[in-house]
């Protein structure tokens, strides 16, 4: 019985470390890499990062590619432990600017297409294609699309869970996305 126990665990084991972990790719888009020193700085914290499975740093594009767990973190918890190491820091469009954000139906209000040609944000026009700066999905804006305005132009979401999430996490949203971070406007 022991022996059909031991043999039983082994085949677990061996099962459980043949399952490969999925990992997702991401660019970081880092201003103040100025030096070997910065650069050596944003190696340091990809390499202690949680998660992070691999990573380059092209210091003449002011770049980070990396590979990570999305079970143990996702892009803008890297990007924000960067910031707070005093880098200005830009997610990708189509990046969430939070992976643990839940209330978004971006399965119906947009899609994630990396290569969109999507217009700028803030101050997209109706009818252009923008990704979500919460979200990071692409939609079509619409007359009825939400927004908020952000220094007298428009920023759109694409939908009230994304709203909602701006509204209370603004500074955040704006810093991960590089824009610069204005007062508070009104919302449509």
């Amino acid at each position: 019985m022991r022996r059909h126990v031991l043999l039983l665990l082994a085949s677990v084991g061996l099962a459980c470390a043949a399952v490969a972990v999925e990992t997702a790719k991401t660019t970081l888009s880092i201003k103040g890499m100025s030096s070997d020193a910065r650069a050596a700085i944003v190696e340091r914290h990809l390499k202690r990062a949680a998660g992070v499975t691999e990573y380059k740093i092209r210091r003449d594009l002011g770049e980070a590619d990396f590979s990570y767990d999305p079970n143990e973190t996702d892009p803008a918890t890297v990007a924000e432990s960067l910031q707070k190491a005093g880098f200005e820091i830009r997610l990708l469009p189509w990046d969430f600017a939070d992976a643990s954000f839940k209330s978004c139906s971006n399965g119906w209000c947009g899609s994630r297409r990396p290569n969109a040609k999507a217009g700028p944000q803030p101050g997209a026009e109706v009818g252009q294609d923008v990704y979500c700066p919460v979200s990071g999905v692409v939609l079509r804006i619409k007359e009825a699309t939400l927004h908020v305005d952000l220094n007298g132009k428009p920023l759109y979401v694409c939908c009230e869970g994304c709203l909602r999430y701006l509204q209370a996490n603004r500074e955040k949203v704006l810093a991960l996305r590089a824009l610069a971070a204005r007062p508070a406007g009104a919302v449509r």
